[in-house]
């Protein structure tokens, strides 16, 4: 069996070290030919310069100075498709294209480096380079180019020319002019989508550093309104106080009993003054709760109406009356005020700015109108339930936001001291009174102290619900009492079911 020869295995290696060193000796050759061309003085030693300057300004020193200029002679502007050889020669053997330059192929290059010089010489014939006339192709440029002109003419001599350059350097680079074209295509083509990639992205962020400039300049222009609306006396809110009510209407009676004369028309009082402003500025506008006025004389004096047969409605009379100091309680305009300001403060701890302009006190509910500073957004104050709760010394708070037809939030927060709703302010009221439904029911009162009836007729089912202690079964009793306070039995029948057998066991025995 055959020994393997180690010299020819390791002679792929070594000739890819020969291709190497080979472009590394080109590249070095064609830039240091390109930096004494580009460096070339006429007043640099030289063949042609016998009386030259001893200085040397050639940037490849007196070796630089004599090759530039013998170059330049020789070949003119094709002097410098000299060292562009050498860096694609140097090319071919780093990517290993070519085993290696035959001498054939050398010679072809040299061809093509003549004919660039004659294409030169005929197109420009002189040139101006590095301060001193030229032939544009050297010497040997020169010669031919004149002979081809005297026997050609000039389109002969250019279509000779381009046609043996261009054979001569395919054929001796083994390059195809059509793959060089799209070679090149394909690199302007990347180019271009590099550009278009990097105008992009320049784009966006250029859009971005604009719009956090204009976001900057929005938060500055807000800061400068909220320190402008800081300066500011802050508005007090205003008060604003309705009519009382005094007491209801009585209905005509079709029959009226002897022992109960007709009740005299109600007395009405003046309307309330309104709260005037404190000299710092507009108060917020507080709505004087509506209150029934309380005359027992009165009460007694209500009319009992006789429908049918021998059965009489119940008159109100017979309802406890309203104690005096529940009657003609007032609103505490300045503890109002005070919590108005307490919650301006608390709100803008948070960072919410904004001013309350009108309170609305309630038997056990206050509501605070909110009107919160351009640029706040709603959720911000929604969110803020709990922590309001908390700073309002633990009272349980409700937002409503925003109000209808308002641009304000309402704020309910409930009362240090709840008064007691008595059930017949409710029925002495005149919406209870001339309501048209003989299922009217008494509610209560709302926020703003009026109180509030409703037509069961109106409700396909009703349902109460609560936690415990929330009044339901009160709640319930008062439906109950306001049917009996406007039907016979003859017009509305009850069916009661209590499970428990605790909460109706009062009507047992009815």
């Amino acid at each position: 069996m055959a020994k393997k020869n180690p010299e020819k295995e390791n002679l792929p290696e070594s000739r890819g070290y020969l291709h190497e060193i080979l472009g590394i000796i080109a590249m070095t050759l064609g830039i240091f030919v390109l930096i004494c061309l580009y460096s070339y003085s006429p007043l640099d030693p030289s063949l042609n310069s016998a009386a030259g300057s001893k200085e040397v300004r050639n940037y490849g020193g007196l070796i630089g100075s004599y090759l530039a200029d013998l170059l330049i002679s020789g070949f003119g502007l094709g002097s410098f498709l000299i060292a562009s050889f050498l860096i694609l020669a140097a090319y071919l053997c780093f990517t290993k294209k070519r085993e290696r330059i035959r001498l054939p192929e050398a010679l072809l290059l040299v061809l093509a480096l003549v004919m660039a010089s004659v294409l030169f010489q005929l197109k420009w014939n002189t040139v101006s380079l590095f301060g001193h006339n030229t032939l544009a192709g050297g010497l040997i440029g020169a010669v031919i180019g004149e002979q081809l002109r005297r026997y050609l003419s000039d389109v002969g001599s250019y279509l000779l020319v381009i046609s043996v350059g261009l054979l001569a350097f395919i054929w001796g680079t083994k390059i195809s002019l059509v793959e060089l074209a799209e070679q090149v295509r394909l690199f302007f083509a990347g180019v271009g989508r590099k550009l278009a990639s990097l105008a992009t992205i320049y784009r966006a962020r250029w859009e971005k550093f604009l719009e956090k400039r204009r976001q900057e300049r929005e938060r500055e222009e807000k800061e400068a309104q909220v320190q402008a609306r800081a300066a500011m006396p802050a508005p007090k809110p205003k008060i604003n106080l309705p009519k009382r009510i005094d007491g209801p209407e009585p209905k005509p009676a079709e029959a009226v009993a002897p022992r109960a004369p007709e009740a005299p028309p109600p007395a009405l009082r003046p309307v309330a003054p309104p709260a005037t402003a404190a000299p710092g500025g507009a108060e917020p506008k507080i709505f004087q709760r509506a209150q029934v006025k309380n005359d027992s004389k009165k009460d007694d004096q209500l009319p009992i109406q006789k429908l049918s047969g021998d059965f009489e409605l119940p008159p109100i009379a017979l309802l406890d009356p309203v104690p005096p100091s529940a009657a003609d309680q007032t609103v505490d305009e300045e503890s109002l005020k005070a919590s108005s300001l307490l919650l301006e403060s608390k709100l803008r701890d948070y960072g919410v700015e904004g001013r309350v302009t009108e309170i609305h006190p309630g038997p056990v509910v206050t509501m605070y109108e909110f009107e919160p500073a351009a640029g706040v957004k709603v959720n911000k104050v929604t969110n803020l339930v709990d922590d309001l709760s908390l700073s309002m010394g633990g009272r349980p708070v409700r937002i409503v936001a925003p109000l209808p037809g308002k641009p304000a939030i309402g704020i309910e927060i409930p009362n240090h001291e709840r008064e007691t709703v008595y059930y017949k302010e409710i029925v002495a009221d005149a919406r209870f009174q001339k309501a048209e439904s003989k299922l009217t029911l008494a509610l209560g009162k709302n926020i703003e102290g009026i109180p509030v009836v409703a037509d069961l007729a109106k409700m396909p089912h009703l349902l109460v619900a609560g936690a415990t202690g929330a009044g339901k079964s009160v709640g319930l009793n008062s439906f109950i009492l306001s049917l009996l306070l406007r039907n016979t039995p003859e017009d509305v029948r009850f069916i009661f079911i209590d499970p428990k057998m605790l909460e109706l066991s009062i009507y047992a025995n009815i």
